[in-house]
């Protein structure tokens, strides 16, 4: 095995000696070879023997070497890799990697697959590898790591020491551009200075080396190096050297990678002109060159950039106007910020060069060789993943991972993809790739762990390595992928404690704030953050409930963070809305509530940022952005936390704007805040943050100033008002007294401020009543403190506000509380300011006592403290003071003694105060209280003395003694206590006494001497009338009534009032708006999750490489002729109810369940829709609504409701919604019953079911548009049939015929669009203008129409025989009304045929047919005779209602998905009419010829006739979707129809033979009379009655006006009878219906043609198609990579570049273009080297066909000042399914497909509408083409056998042709692009043209007992020329009969020569 390894390689090496050595040992030996060994040339297969031989014997030690070997030979060698690749080789190592054990052999064969793969793996090896990977993600061979490896694998040069390549130019080497991509492998040979390349002109002018790793310049006198850059080997290099000359100097620029590198100075001949570009090879390295372009000009840095982004694969030559869409994302953006670092006047703005100025363009991606280099040319990888799927597979590998590490797998090789390959990322973000991958991460959230969220980072622009440094690259990943929080929110309450889930989490959350703050591009980012709106998304997400209460801390810095770095109106405003909806909602967990008052402690920080200050315009941005209506909000709130924060913030606002202090000034604010913060007065913190607002610095200190008092008052209010909480209490008696001590500004407010002055003495006084004296000793400090500082400021005059106008506002206010703690501290004022306010104090309490009656209570402890100041103050100032003082005590003695007299005895302190006042200051009273109030002292205290209390008697007594020992004037005393003498005399004695006598002794006296009681209790009622009568006129002032004002919740009324307006309203407000605007996003949500599973299940399912079970629809499109032929696939998604026989396919039913994404907490009774909104969603980018109204869509049987809407470019039908009459859009489930179309309701009855949520929006372009016609509907003039030049059409119904005139007058005047086909056109012109009026003749609605469309210029058509009998009854059913969207009203078609039993069909024969002037109940006798007795009968059992012959119709809706049955979507409808089952077998059908005698003889309740399907599918007769319809009565089990005898089986012939039947001679001459009696004047009056052709008289137009029937229910009998009897069509003839005149059909003539061609065109290239051109009326031919049409012209320039339209489309794929074809307008289809084909348009817009929902999940192109042009090219979609190269590709523009040919022989059909595949015809293909007019598709496959097939692959005929058939054509009437199109009946089936070598032959399709080829004509050609494309164009001409005769012009060609014969 050695042996022969060694024979494969060069030289003599000997290697068998290592056998059984260790790896390393190998390495070591190759290491030391001199040379590395080279593989031979041509030796693959022997090479592939080895590795399988070596493969199969394990544990073979020579074995092992081999594969070593030859791994290590193709790792150190790219030539060995080259040699030994091969498929097979590939193949192998596939087979044993995917059974291996992993073992040291098995890794080291796994290595060795990776390593050589990179030249490519076949389609079929790469949809094995991936299978394989979908089936069993275990396998050692990683599909995703294999192809992430290879993605970036390029195509290059191999340059061997001995290559050389030399080309000529003409060029100065001044001012020019060398641009080169290269890569290196060093040899084991010595390295040598050799030059790689060379300038040469007369001379050598330059020459570029590559010596030591690194670039040196030379001329003949001079050489420099670029010492600045190192390159090392295996890597790839993008290298400009550009020559420039500044200031007469010389330079060389080096740019590496993107990157200015250095610049040299070099002297060379700057006359000097190069003639020649030379490149060698190097010496101890192969040079890989990958591609080169030699520019004579000199690039901008921005092309330097572009040439580089666009990496190595591109090929183009920088010509296109889009070349941004070939650069990724990431690209783009390095791109702008390296240009705007380097502004050097030219640099950003010209990133073009002139083609002129490319001298050398070389490029490996070309297929062009270069002698004597190896051309290194893999079969990239890139384009094989591309063929099988290329991002649907990397989606669906990331859909079966099941570990994080497959996760990261996936997702770095989708990444990977879309960063390399600019197609894939067009059609992935299409097609709403990251959504996708959303919803697929969702369903993942158990492996979603840090990896995972690492490497979509890393792809979004992350640098892990260097935080610094991240950029948001990809802002449309970033926002899809990392901003939807529901991705990464843990999957369930188990993962919440996963330490792991939570790191990702906060990780997640933290990345924010290094593309905000920490990144040095962090202005960029949050410009990308703030256009995705993130902090909405945030707030979202906080709704959604996606933030756990561990990540909140985080959370609040990174909110902090984006609203700091982007301060902006929108995202305060986003936030502080959520705030109050957090606080609000229903919120039984709490987090809402959380996440609110973190949101708000982030506003909170940012606000007291700092650094953000110093930002003025955005800290002004944010200030004016917070509302204090907000903070008034969250006020009323029960968190403290919230209050306090809010608090704080109110104070930055008030800060920020001082204005906003005056509206808090306000009455009815402060109120307010009273009513907010009333629940938090005994929170000493939230009081405290109050009394901050007051000031007007943030903190507190010496120098702030109050500017808002009223918030100081607002806190004496709370507290006032409050529980008198201790704590809180002593708490703010501490706060204000080191205010007073320490604050000038607030000493000054609490001095002089009234309000505050109120509402603080009314606390102290509550406190003073609530507390002891522990508790209210502070605040009566405080007041001394206070007034005693005042009363100095006073006396300085340094005060606005005297304590006098204190005392006199507020008497008893001062009197009580403020008066004693004056006292308190009097003496510690000055004397003369202590005698300043005593004497003005005593005065203007006497003042006071003549107007107000004080609480004398009040004064009691004023006569304690100011006695004893008056007593020792000597001052003379003071005497009148003192007296006073005396006047005011004995009053207060009397009223003492009084009050205890009157409680006897219970209110003794007051009286007790006073005797110790007396006591204590006897010498004041003695000297100022004068006799008459000694008098009157002395009176008042006898009367204690006979007080009850003891303790008071003696100590009145003991005030009586000490008054008599002191200097008192006794006489005068006892004068004034009576002017008797006797009595003075008396009193005198007593007085004597009273030192002598004891206190009982005194009791006694007194008690027993009456008189003596008598003066003296005198003299105290005297005195005490006297006080009374003076109070008596008083007005009475409590301290209580003094303090009302100031008790803010005596306005209760005030502040509820405010309270609902200002605050509950508001918040209710709010919080129904943000629910709103969550709900809407919970629907937006659900709507885009169905539209992403949806888009994902289309995308899988067209995955070449899987097997997903489909089921045969018949299309609804329209053909030439309105014929619906296209039958294509509906992937089954879901099981359905129709019995089916089990049938292989890959059940999909799992897709839809695995993403059930949403969270759990949405509450679904909050779901409010805003369907006005949605509606708008709906709409396309740009499109406006004109028109919006409610219609119903008839589908067959079914209906669905549905909006309507008219807009500037579309047309929209949304399903299940509804518009009120108030003009809301509502769900059709609410929609009022009463404004719903009743008829609609009546059909649908109890079998339909409830209104669905599912809201599917169908749309069709207006420029499409071509005609609209009015139809009945429950023969109710009130539809509307829309049609489209597309083939598309609808039907709607209106509930009235207003309603229904209206919109069809303005979509009228919408109808732009021309048919080709001029007689449909008319049809349809006519049939919109037709009134429908009934009992009118249909011709005279329409005598305003041109004659051109009016009826009978339609029926002279027909009988020329310009219009085929099929076509002319199509047309006759049209302006009857007959509908194919309506299964009630069909078209109708006749039985013709009536012979369905024998062998042969005659058509000669007039017996074969059906009597057509005849309905079917009287094609026999005795049939008719039973019905004229049932005529008769019914009139005489009815004489109230019309007779009838018929109880059913010939046509009806049971009829035809009866006849239908086996073509989905018909047979849904047939099982809706039978309740959900099919029928009994028999009673199906399942026999052409028991229908037929059904009809026609055997059962008087089947009158059916047939419908047009039986004339040109016979598809429907095929059970090819396996429904189950049971068993015969013979046992025999129901499937495909059974056929008559002469249809040998096959439906193809069976349907031509009836197509045949209804196109000959005999139906020719009778058709008009079974018109006469389906359409014409024998469908109704006496000629019905004598032709047997009445029906119920309810299934004729204008038989019953439903809208006057009132009877309910009588007009559902009706309604019920219309709508499943069946429906006579609208009388369209009054008059009998002409004949047909021409019978016969136009014959093809081949001998028309001349023998020799007209003319031979000599063409500059080799032909590939011909073409006609319709404007110039000549034949074209074309090239391979040229088209054009009327509209587009196509052209393949350069390597792999469209010119279309001008219009250059660079660098179209990496895989090269193979095929071209135009489709339309403005769309094109290119065929590609690895087999798919992709649809383009050329546009000016991108997001045209985008809805306004999807239109966020897809990238804009930003325009930057490199991107020129407004119209591009965009992808529309990929055809993929081909395995190799596409050669040919047809495209049948008439029934919209499209037909191609790989090389290996594939031929597949695709949908040019769905751009999907419909079916494989064959995998052996040779030829194809596909006609217009039958879409029969010709294929002549390898072994030159022809194969004709109907579009859904009905065989027709295989014919060996015995000779080699070169090209194919169907001759044709009507070629793709025709303007107009032509619809005589010829009379054949088909003729083709076949081209051979050296002739062509003419043959025609022909059908006798079977079909055959039948040779028309041959013509010989000059020699052997090959006829490569053929052209047939039948035509049409008169002969000298005057009869239309065809005749072909045939076009072909050879080589570059085209030939044409007319």
């Amino acid at each position: 095995m050695i042996d022969l390894l060694s024979s494969c390689i060069e030289g003599d090496f000997e290697f068998s000696g290592l056998v059984g050595s260790e790896e390393s040992v190998l390495v070591e030996c190759l290491d030391s070879l001199r040379s590395i060994p080279l593989l031979k040339r041509e030796r693959a297969s022997i090479l592939k023997d080895v590795v399988v031989k070596a493969l199969s014997h394990r544990n073979n030690p020579e074995s092992d070497l081999a594969l070593s070997l030859l791994h290590h030979l193709s790792q150190i060698s790219p030539i060995n890799k080259i040699r030994l690749h091969s498929e097979a080789l590939c193949q192998s190592l596939m087979d044993y990697c995917a059974k291996q054990t992993r073992d040291k052999r098995d890794l080291l064969v796994l290595d060795f697959f990776e390593s050589i793969s990179e030249l490519g793996l076949s389609f079929q090896q790469a949809a094995d590898l991936y299978r394989n990977s979908i089936q069993n993600p275990g396998l050692a061979i990683s599909f995703q790591r294999l192809f992430t490896k290879h993605l970036d694998s390029h195509r290059s040069y191999l340059f061997l020491p001995t290559s050389q390549h030399s080309v000529s130019v003409d060029a100065s080497i001044i001012n020019c551009t060398i641009q080169f991509w290269f890569q290196y492998t060093p040899t084991h040979e010595q390295p040598s200075s050799s030059s790689l390349f060379i300038l040469n002109g007369k001379d050598t002018l330059l020459t570029y080396s590559f010596e030591k790793q690194k670039f040196l310049v030379s001329t003949s006198t001079d050489s420099v190096t670029f010492e600045a850059f190192v390159f090392e080997p295996l890597r790839k290099y993008h290298v400009v050297f550009v020559h420039k000359e500044e200031k007469r100097r010389s330079y060389i620029d080096l740019y590496v990678n993107g990157d200015f590198v250095q610049s040299i100075n070099l002297a060379y001949k700057k006359s000097g002109r190069a003639t020649s570009f030379d490149i060698q090879g190097l010496h101890g390295m192969h040079f890989e060159l990958i591609n080169l372009l030699f520019l004579s000009e000199r690039v901008s840095y921005g092309w330097i950039l572009l040439s580089y982004h666009l990496g190595p694969l591109f090929a183009g030559t920088y010509q296109g106007n889009h070349l941004e869409r070939c650069l990724s994302e990431k690209s783009k953006l390095v791109m702008d910020l390296k240009l705007q670092e380097n502004m050097d006047g030219r640099t950003s703005k010209d990133i073009s060069i002139s083609s002129s100025s490319i001298l050398v363009d070389i490029n490996a991606n070309s297929s062009a060789e270069i002698s004597s280099t190896i051309h290194w040319k893999p079969n990239l990888l890139l384009n094989s993943l591309y063929s099988i799927g290329g991002m649907a597979v990397c989606l669906r590998l990331l859909e079966t991972s099941k570990t994080s590490n497959s996760l990261v797998e996936c997702l770095d090789f989708l990444f990977a993809l879309l960063s390399k390959d600019p197609v894939s990322k067009q059609e992935f973000e299409m097609n709403s790739g990251y959504n996708i991958v959303a919803t697929i991460l969702k369903t993942k959230k158990p492996f979603l762990d840090l990896t995972v969220l690492d490497a979509i980072l890393r792809f979004v622009g992350y640098n892990d390595t260097s935080p610094i440094d991240s950029t948001l690259a990809n802002a449309l990943a970033y926002r899809i992928l990392i901003v939807d929080f529901e991705i990464w929110k843990p999957g369930s309450i188990d993962h919440v404690g996963d330490a792991s889930v939570r790191d990702t989490f906060k990780f997640l959350l933290f990345q924010f704030s290094v593309f905000a703050h920490d990144s040095r591009y962090n202005s960029y980012n949050i410009q990308q953050l703030a256009d995705m709106k993130i902090i909405k998304r945030f707030v979202q997400a906080m709704k959604y409930g996606l933030f756990e209460e561990g990540v909140l801390p985080l959370l609040h810095d990174t909110i902090s963070t984006l609203v700091r770095n982007n301060p902006s109106t929108e995202s305060i405003k986003a936030l502080s809305l959520y705030v109050v909806y957090s606080l609000r909602v229903r919120d039984l967990g709490g987090l809402q509530k959380k996440c609110g008052l973190t949101v708000l402690r982030a506003i909170q920080s940012v606000v007291e940022d700092p650094t953000l200050m110093s930002n003025l315009h955005g800290y002004k941005i944010i200030m004016k952005s917070i509302s204090t209506k907000w903070i008034l909000l969250l006020l009323d709130n029960d968190n403290s936390d919230v209050v306090k924060t809010s608090l704080r913030l109110l104070k930055r606002v008030l800060l920020f704007n001082t204005k906003l202090y005056k509206s808090f000034a306000d009455e009815s604010e402060l109120l307010l805040l009273f009513k907010l913060l009333k629940k938090w007065d005994n929170n000493f913190e939230v009081i405290n943050l109050i009394m901050t607002l007051a000031f007007g610095k943030q903190s507190l200190s010496e120098k702030s100033q109050v500017v808002m008092p009223e918030f100081l008052v607002l806190v004496n209010a709370l507290l006032s008002e409050s529980e008198l909480d201790s704590e809180t209490i002593s708490s703010y008696v501490r706060k204000i007294q080191h205010l007073l001590e320490s604050n000038m500004s607030f000493n000054m407010v609490a001095s002089n401020h009234i309000q505050w002055l109120q509402t603080f003495l009314r606390l102290v006084y509550e406190i003073r009543n609530t507390h002891d004296s522990s508790i209210i000793a502070p605040y009566k400090d405080f007041v001394g403190e206070l007034f005693k500082a005042k009363i100095e400021r006073n006396a300085r005059k340094t005060e606005s506000l005297a304590v006098d106008a204190l005392h006199q506002k507020f008497p008893a206010i001062f009197t009580s509380i403020i008066l004693p703690e004056i006292l308190t501290h009097l003496n510690e004022l000055e004397p003369s300011c202590r005698t300043r306010f005593i004497s003005k104090l005593l005065s203007r309490i006497m003042e006071l006592a003549k107007h107000h009656l004080i609480e004398e209570a009040d004064y009691y402890s004023v006569l304690e403290r100011l006695s004893p100041i008056l007593n020792f103050d000597e001052d003379s100032k003071l005497k009148t003071t003192k007296r006073h003082f005396c006047d005011f005590f004995t009053e207060l003695l009397v009223k003492a003694t009084v009050k205890e007299k009157e409680s006897r005895g219970t209110a003794s302190n007051e009286t007790k105060i006073c005797c110790s006042v007396l006591m204590a200051n006897q010498r004041l009273f003695s000297k100022y209280a004068g006799d008459e109030n000694l008098s009157v002292i002395v009176a008042s205290l006898f009367q204690c003395m006979t007080l009850p209390d003891e303790s008071l008697s003696s100590l009145a007594l003991n005030c009586l003694r000490i008054q008599l020992m002191n200097d008192i004037d006794v006489r005068s005393v006892i004068a004034c206590l009576s002017s008797n003498s006797s009595q003075r005399a008396k009193i005198r004695d007593y007085f004597k006494k009273f030192l002598s006598l004891n206190d009982e002794e005194i009791r006694g006296i007194w008690d027993n001497d009456f008189s003596l009681r008598k003066v003296i209790d005198e003299k105290y009622e005297s005195y005490l009338l006297h006080v009374r009568k003076q109070q008596g006129k008083l007005v009475t002032r409590k301290v209580i009534d003094e303090m009302a004002p100031s008790r803010l919740s005596d306005s209760n009324e005030k502040i509820e009032k405010l309270y609902s307006k200002d605050i509950i309203l508001l918040s209710k407000t709010i919080e129904q708006a943000e629910t709103k605007k969550f709900n809407r996003h919970i629907q937006d949500d659900m709507d885009d999750l169905n539209y992403f599973i949806a888009v994902f299940n289309d995308i899988k399912s067209q995955l070449p490489v899987e097997n997903y079970k489909f089921a045969a629809v018949l299309d609804s499109t329209e053909g030439p002729d309105r014929m619906r032929k296209r039958m294509i696939k509906q992937l089954c998604l879901t099981e359905d109810d129709i019995p089916t026989e089990e049938s292989p396919g890959l059940e999909y039913n799992e897709l839809a369940e695995e993403y059930e994404l949403l969270s759990e907490q949405i509450d679904v009774d909050l779901v409010q829709e805003d369907k006005n909104r949605k509606i708008l969603r709906s709409l396309y980018v740009g499109d406006k609504i004109v028109e919006m109204l409610n219609v119903t869509q008839i589908l067959g049987l079914e209906t669905l409701e549905s909006i309507f809407i008219l807009g500037q470019f579309h047309i929209y039908m949304i399903g299940n919604y509804f518009m009120t009459s108030d003009k809301k859009v509502v769900d059709l489930r609410d929609a009022p019953p009463n404004e719903r179309d009743s008829y609609v309701q009546l059909i649908t009855g109890s079998n339909s079911k409830a209104p669905s949520s599912q809201h599917q929006t169908k749309t069709w372009e207006l420029a499409k548009f071509a005609s609209i016609s009015k139809r009945t509907f429950l023969l109710r003039d009130v539809a509307l049939e829309l049609f489209f030049i597309d083939g598309s059409n609808f039907l709607i119904t209106c509930a009235s015929k207003e309603t229904r005139d209206g919109i069809f007058n303005v979509l009228s005047a919408k109808v732009s669009a021309r048919y080709p086909d001029t007689i449909l056109e008319d049809a349809l012109t006519l049939a919109s203008s037709s009134s429908l009026t009934i009992g009118a003749k249909l011709v005279s609605a329409i005598t305003s129409v041109a004659s051109s469309t009016t009826l009978s210029s339609l029926t002279r058509k027909w009988q020329k025989g310009e219009i085929s009998n099929f076509y002319y009854l199509i047309i006759v059913n049209t302006l009857a009304g007959r509908t194919f969207n309506d299964l009630t009203q069909y078209p109708i078609f006749p039985f013709v045929i009536a012979d369905y039993e024998n062998e042969e069909l005659d058509l000669t024969n007039p017996a074969t047919f059906r009597d057509l002037g005849k309905p079917m109940g009287a094609q026999t006798e005795k049939r008719a005779a039973q019905f004229r007795e049932r005529y008769d009968a019914s009139a005489d059992m009815s004489p109230d209602s019309p007779p009838f012959h018929y109880g059913t119709h010939y046509s009806s809706a049971m009829i035809v998905t009866t006849y239908l049955i086996r073509l989905k979507p018909f047979v849904q409808s047939y099982l809706l009419l039978q309740g959900g089952k099919f029928d009994h077998a028999d009673r199906t059908f399942h026999s052409m010829v028991k229908t037929w005698y059904s009809a026609s003889r055997d059962h008087t309740t089947d009158v059916r006739e047939l419908i047009p399907e039986f004339y040109y599918l016979p598809d429907f007769l095929l059970n090819s979707n396996n429904f189950e319809f049971g068993h015969l009565q013979d046992g025999t089990k129901v499937g495909d129809v059974r056929l008559p005898p002469w249809a040998k089986n096959d439906p193809v012939i069976f349907v031509e033979k009836m197509k045949q039947a209804l196109e000959s001679d005999y139906v020719s001459a009778h058709l008009h009379e079974w018109i006469d009696l389906v359409f014409g004047f024998k469908q109704r009056g006496k000629h019905a009655v004598d032709s047997l052709n009445v029906f119920h008289h309810l299934s004729y137009q204008g038989s019953a006006d439903l809208d006057k029937i009132q009877d309910e229910r009588e007009r559902n009998v009706i309604v019920n009878i219309i709508h499943n009897f069946g429906q006579t069509p609208i009388q369209v003839f009054h008059k009998p219906h002409p004949r047909k005149q021409v019978h016969t059909k136009v014959k093809f003539d081949p001998t028309k043609l001349f023998e020799l061609p007209l003319s031979i065109i000599d063409a500059p290239f080799n032909i590939d198609t011909i073409e006609f051109d319709f404007v110039k009326m000549e034949w074209r031919a074309r090239d391979r990579f040229t088209r054009g049409s009327q509209h587009l012209k196509l052209q393949l320039v350069g390597r792999n570049s469209v010119l279309m339209n001008h219009v250059v489309f660079e660098n179209v794929r990496t895989s090269m273009i193979s095929a071209l074809e135009i489709l339309n307008l403005d769309e094109f289809v290119a065929g590609f080297e690895d087999g798919t084909l992709q649809i383009y348009r050329l546009t000016s817009n991108k997001l045209t066909s985008l809805r306004n929902a999807q239109k966020m999940n897809v990238r804009e192109s930003a325009e930057t000042s490199w991107v020129r042009g407004s119209e591009e090219v965009i992808q529309l979609g990929v055809l993929r399914g081909h395995r190799s190269r596409v050669l040919q590709v047809r495209v049948n523009t008439f029934y919209s497909v499209l037909l191609s040919y790989s090389e290996d022989g594939t031929v597949k059909l695709w949908d040019l509408l769905q751009r999907k595949h419909m079916r494989d015809i064959t995998e052996n293909g040779k030829l194809i083409e596909i006609s217009n007019q039958h879409a029969l598709i010709a294929v002549v496959d390898r072994k030159n056998i022809l194969r004709l097939e109907t579009i859904n692959g009905l065989l027709l005929l295989e014919q060996p042709l015995h000779e080699e058939c070169l090209s194919i054509t169907f001759g044709e009437a009507n070629l793709n692009h025709s303007p107009s199109i032509e619809h005589h009946q010829w009379n054949h089936h088909s003729i083709l043209a076949l081209g051979f070598r050296g002739k062509i032959k003419l043959v025609e399709l022909m059908l006798d007992q079977d079909w055959r080829i039948n040779i028309l004509r041959e013509f010989s050609m000059f020699g052997d020329l090959e006829i490569t494309s053929l052209k047939l164009k039948l035509n049409l001409e008169l002969n000298g009969e005057g009869r239309v005769i065809g005749r072909g012009e045939l076009a072909a060609a050879s080589q570059n020569k085209l030939m044409i014969w007319c």
